[in-house]
């Protein structure tokens, strides 16, 4: 190993990983480019961790390796110390399932990341565990993002993991928010410091032109010739251009067998061996290449492995290389590897120029497989190959839209539509198109024209004649979902293709009330609700998931809330975080509707965070102005404005105009909240002009209720009046309703009216919805007490001044307070509630405590290691004034 010169500060930063052991664990990035001396520094902080006793494991990701999924994290738990079989049930079969050790579905990747957390840490938790991926940029797609998952959830625990990332390469790691170093060149003092320790038989002048032409790159530094003139050429070209010319005068098959190693993802000599065989090389000779090839350090042999010094010299070989010469190695490779069909496809695969059936085949087969192990890139990749080798023009139009597919699985919208503009439309049937057309609305949302949805809905129709129900539906679903975020009125056709889906389908089954309540929410809202709470244990995973799929339709129902918590548990049993992620927002604002703050920020916190983790920002902006509007309902107006900036920036970026909707509802209530009527009506106001980005046609009816008080402490009562004459009532959903009977004693136009409207709305649906129940009482009771009729306005200003202090929410337990003060009642302080103190994520941590489960139980609830839920449970007792967990119910269920 080179010397470590010039890396100093470096070097104590990454000892500290070491340092914090096994307290506690960290992750940090090293970058920097090809030859700078990531691996250097990597090794050196090996080093000092095995001085200090800690365990190290240490793997390195390859380029060609990186198609496969799950192959780092294969030599991951090759490496470990501690072997799967002791590990406890559960999380072993998900580790041996990922990597194909034991039979079953491949599992989803953050139940493959939890039990990854826990191999991790429980390796060494007396010393510590270092895991170093070294060249992580070419780690797979499958490792990379369960790593990246595990990684980033050591906190007060036995573990850290130290990456090193060469520049300039898309990489998760990179993208994961870990704290990173980035290795600069040597200065002139360092790198010459370098080549007298490394280089003494350079002269002076030798060591200056080298130091000049490395620009302070410790591999060029070390491996340029000192009378290499790069004529200008980029470092890497220069560094290449060295390393083939170590390579003048080996042999032709030592050629071919090197390219062959560089093509390959192999490091074992024994599959070397075999390609040396298939190029005619015996035993000796095959010996003799390998030790040519080590004495022109190219290559390194330790016992049963081999390793190119340095990845740059294999991208030298391959870029050298013509494409003869490649499709000649990948030929050979294929033939070496007859006994493992799975590899050697992809070097047919990359050896074919012309298209082959049988060939495409076999790629389609292999594409199908990579999919159910969960390698989205790789299956796009194998997609790409069959479409590129297929004859029949049916079969490529066929295999480009699963390519299409992929891609969008994938999250690679521009791959997705580039593969369907490729499509010839003339060589795909009805069923074909429908799926054409599924991934065209679900990867350029919102663009579809009116008359292209209507066609769509005629395309869902011949589906149903064909046979092909579960497609007709989701393409109905899918519509549906464009025509609200567009705007277009296309409901009588969807009417229609629900009303023959039904009937079609058995009496009773759920998608049938599915269809119909995607095409009239109103209508079927309360069908919907009791089909949820009908929901049993074998038909709760497909027919929740089906429900779930219809756009948000938040009720403040407690069965839809619990029906929810239950899918959310059944998605954390199976690891399914983006299912998670992707229900939060509705759930957090059901939550909200039933004023249940600790499962409201639970979910809220949760959404946001996994949400952004996994890249839907959406997702997470929706529940960010969920937990603004928390904030702005309890008080604390300053953390509700922030959340309220953060989210407004999302939404506008992600063009979520549901999400804006719900922004000026927040916004209207925080100004509510603190009788700053006049900026509550302008926001709320905002939300029903036809030309506001945040104008929505379902959600803006939410905003009804806020802007008619706001406009009745203004006195611009007939403003809203207006307001509702013009703008058609498009659809009804359960918040509207409430909105408006919540708005009526606001809107009255006789006096005499007025104490009907509050009474028929406190009686009325209001009367389920907590939050803005204790609002009317207040807004009631303060009518009442202009009315001079004191003594009922005191019992509805008591009630609402209860019903706040209970819910925690502050301004108006103050302005019941100051309208009871104004009838001559004072009231007690509101006592504050011991959960207040707690993080939603200590909340939630709390909870499941209180419910009798372990801290690994919590944990694999949470996607937390055990040692982390153990932390959080620490810093709870004292908050909650408790000694041990057998306390928590009890003191849980008297606050909440």
């Amino acid at each position: 190993m080179a010397p470590l010169v010039g890396r100093n500060l470096e070097l104590l930063r990454a000892r500290r990983l070491v340092e914090q052991l096994p307290a506690r664990g960290q992750v940090l990035v090293v970058v920097g480019e090809a030859g700078i001396g990531k691996t250097a520094l990597v090794n050196a902080t090996a080093e000092h961790a095995v001085a200090s006793g800690c365990r190290v494991v240490k793997v390195t990701a390859t380029e060609l390796e990186s198609p496969l999924p799950y192959a780092a994290l294969q030599q991951i738990l090759h490496a470990l110390p501690r072997r799967l079989d002791s590990m406890r049930a559960r999380p072993r079969d998900v580790l041996e399932r990922a990597v194909g050790l034991a039979e079953g579905e491949t599992p989803d990747a953050f139940a493959v990341g939890v039990a990854l957390l826990e191999a991790l840490t429980d390796v060494a938790p007396e010393v510590g565990l270092l895991l170093i991926v070294d060249d992580a940029q070419w780690l797979d797609e499958s490792t990379a993002r369960v790593l990246a998952f595990a990684a980033r959830r050591l906190d007060h625990d036995p573990a850290a993991v130290l990456f090193a990332v060469r520049i300039g390469h898309e990489s998760a790691v990179l993208k994961a928010g870990f704290d990173v170093i980035e290795i600069e060149p040597l200065s002139d003092t360092h790198a010459l410091d370098l080549l007298r320790l490394d280089r003494p038989d350079l002269s002076n002048i030798e060591q200056a032109r080298v130091r000049i032409s490395s620009g302070g790159n410790p591999l060029a530094l070390l491996e340029l010739p000192p009378n290499h003139d790069g004529g200008g050429a980029p470092l890497a070209a220069r560094l290449r251009s060295a390393f083939i010319a170590r390579l003048r005068g080996v042999t032709a098959l030592t050629g071919d067998l090197l390219l062959a190693a560089a093509l390959d993802d192999s490091d074992a000599v024994r599959d070397l061996r075999a390609v040396a065989a298939t190029l005619g090389l015996d035993a000796e000779a095959f010996q003799a290449a390998l030790s040519e090839l080590s004495n022109r350090r190219t290559i390194d042999v330790k016992g049963t492995q081999f390793s190119f010094r340095h990845p740059l010299i294999r991208a030298a070989i391959v870029s050298e290389s013509d494409d003869e010469a490649r499709r000649k190695s990948h030929s050979v490779l294929a033939m070496a590897f007859t006994t493992d069909p799975e590899r050697a496809v992809w070097h047919e695969a990359a050896n074919a120029t012309d298209p082959d059936e049988s060939l495409a085949s076999r790629m389609e087969q292999t594409a199908e497989r990579m999919e159910r192990r969960g390698s989205a890139i790789t299956t796009v990749q194998a997609w790409s190959a069959a479409v590129r080798l297929s004859v029949d023009p049916i079969l490529r139009a066929r295999r480009t839209i699963r390519l299409a597919e992929s891609s969008l699985r994938a999250g690679l919208v521009v791959t997705a539509l580039e593969s369907l503009k490729s499509v010839d439309m003339n060589a795909v049937n009805n069923v074909e198109r429908a799926r054409w057309a599924l991934v065209r609305l679900n990867a350029d949302r919102h663009t579809a024209a009116p008359q292209e949805l209507q066609d769509l809905v005629a395309d869902a129709g011949r589906l149903l004649v064909a046979g092909e129900t579960e497609l007709a539906i989701s393409l109905h679903l899918t519509i549906e979902e464009n025509l609200d975020a567009g705007g277009h009125d296309t409901r009588s056709h969807l009417s229609a293709l629900a009303e023959n889906i039904v009937a079609r389908l058995p009496e009773g089954d759920i998608r049938g009330l599915v269809v119909l309540a995607a095409t009239d929410r109103a209508a079927y809202g309360d069908d919907i609700a009791h089909a949820m709470l009908a929901l049993n244990n074998e038909e709760f995973s497909e027919n929740a998931e089906l429900l779930t799929r219809l756009p948000p339709n938040v009720d403040a129902q407690p069965a839809i809330a619990r029906v929810q918590r239950r899918m959310i548990d059944t998605y954390r049993e199976r690891g399914q975080l983006r299912a998670i992620a992707n229900l939060q927002p509705t759930h957090a604002w059901v939550e909200i509707a039933l004023a249940d703050w600790p499962e409201a920020l639970r979910a809220t916190e949760e959404g946001t965070r996994l949400a952004t983790e996994l890249g839907y920002p959406r997702w997470a902006t929706g529940t960010l102005i969920g937990a603004a509007f928390i904030s702005a309902v309890r008080g604390d107006h300053a953390a509700a404005d922030a959340m309220i900036e953060e989210s407004e920036r999302g939404a506008m970026a992600s063009g979520a105009n549901n999400v804006l909707t719900g922004i000026q509802l927040t916004k209207g209530v925080n100004y509510i909240a603190q009788s700053r009527y006049d900026e509550a009506f302008t926001a709320l106001r905002r939300s029903f002009d036809p030309l506001d980005p945040s104008h929505h046609p379902i959600q803006s009816g939410w905003c009804l209720g806020d802007l008619a008080e706001a406009a009745a402490h203004l006195g611009r009562v007939d403003d809203v009046r207006r307001l509702f004459i013009r703008a058609p009532n498009v659809s009804t959903t359960p918040w509207q309703k409430m909105a408006e009977l919540y708005a009526a004693p606001f809107l009255a136009e006789v006096p005499d009216t007025v104490d009907k409207a509050f009474r028929d709305a406190l009686t009325g649906i209001v009367r389920d919805w907590p939050l803005y129940r204790v609002r009317l009482l207040i807004e009631h009771g303060a009518w009442l007490r202009r009315q001079r009729r004191i003594p009922e306005a005191r019992d509805r200003l008591r009630e609402a001044r209860d019903l706040a202090d209970a819910l925690t929410m502050r301004p108006w337990s103050e302005k019941a307070r100051s309208e009871l003060r104004a009838t001559g009642t004072e009231s007690a302080p509101a006592e504050t509630h011991s959960w207040e103190s707690l993080s939603p994520q200590e909340l939630e941590v709390a909870h499941l405590a209180s419910s009798g489960l372990s801290n690994r139980e919590i944990g694999e609830r949470l996607f937390l290691s055990h040692r982390t839920v153990g932390s959080h449970l620490y810093r709870i007792f004292p908050k909650l004034g408790i000694s041990n967990r057998a306390q928590l119910a009890t003191v849980l269920r008297s606050a909440m």
